[in-house]
């Protein structure tokens, strides 16, 4: 296995698990349904992945299932993401025809220590114990809607009785300014959720979540460290790319018209 496939092997095993921690997973003939009744409106809990159309059946007949199984539920299929084996083509002219985004994302990876540029004046500290400034700093993401805002940071502050999960608010002169997280699947860390306010941005605040994050991975001997980006969003590729990562590989998911309308899943958020 080529450096390449482990890195993308690494990512769609800690996405698995990562949505698995607030999910229900159901395997149907085409893939496996991730819900999350708790949060109807959540797309990373209500999502199809793994996605493979079996032989002998067609994807008009997978698409009626996975829809119909969500109906059933009470809920909204808001993602298709293919498995490493499946053609992602076909899928994306069919989803294509019924509206769906095709989201392409860059697979990194950690390569090589480098001298982080970080600001004097940033601190890193558990979410756990700053749950309040990490609220304020989520409820004033612009990036979504109001009410999104609310379910997301719900969402993170549920995650934090996962001992895989480190969560850190990064404060700018004792003012909550970012947050970022690693998350931890056996050998792989995972670097997720990596924000920075917009009125802290472009002053360091990005590079110390990263460089914080990387030295706990260093801590755990971890042996990859990983994470996922749009390839639409070049600010977050050129932070990772101080911090000493590069892209290693890519893969595509396909979003479903009512997420982007509704505002549940935003496209490239600048960090």
């Amino acid at each position: 296995m080529n450096a390449s496939s482990n890195t993308l092997a690494a990512i769609r095993r800690s996405s698995q698990v990562y949505y698995a921690q607030i999910t229900e997973q159901t395997t149907l003939s085409c893939g496996v349904a991730f819900t999350c009744p708790q949060y109807p409106n959540y797309s990373g809990g209500n999502q199809l992945r793994e996605v493979v159309i079996p032989a002998g059946r067609s994807l008009v007949d997978c698409f009626d299932e996975v829809q119909a199984f969500y109906a059933g539920q009470g809920l909204r299929c808001f993602r298709w993401v293919p498995a490493a084996v499946q053609p992602a083509e076909p899928i994306e002219a069919f989803l294509a025809a019924r509206g769906y985004t095709p989201v392409r994302n860059l697979a990194l990876r950690w390569v090589r220590e480098v001298e982080i540029p970080t600001h004097p004046g940033v601190r890193l500290l558990p979410v756990r114990a700053m749950r309040k400034a990490f609220r304020e700093i989520m409820l004033d993401n612009r990036a979504y809607v109001p009410a999104v805002r609310e379910m997301l940071a719900d969402v993170a502050v549920d995650r934090l009785d996962d001992p895989q999960y480190d969560l850190f608010v990064a404060l700018l002169d004792n003012r909550p300014a970012g947050f970022g997280a690693l998350y931890q699947v056996g050998e792989i860390g995972r670097i997720e959720n990596v924000f920075v306010a917009e009125a802290c941005r472009h002053q360091g605040v990005g590079l110390s979540i990263v460089a914080h994050l990387l030295a706990l991975s260093r801590r755990l001997a971890l042996r990859i460290t990983c994470l996922e980006t749009e390839e639409t969003n070049i600010p977050a590729q050129a932070l990772y790319a101080r911090c000493g990562f590069e892209v290693d590989g890519s893969f595509v998911e396909f979003i479903a018209p009512e997420a982007i309308q509704e505002g549940l899943f935003c496209l490239s958020i600048d960090q």
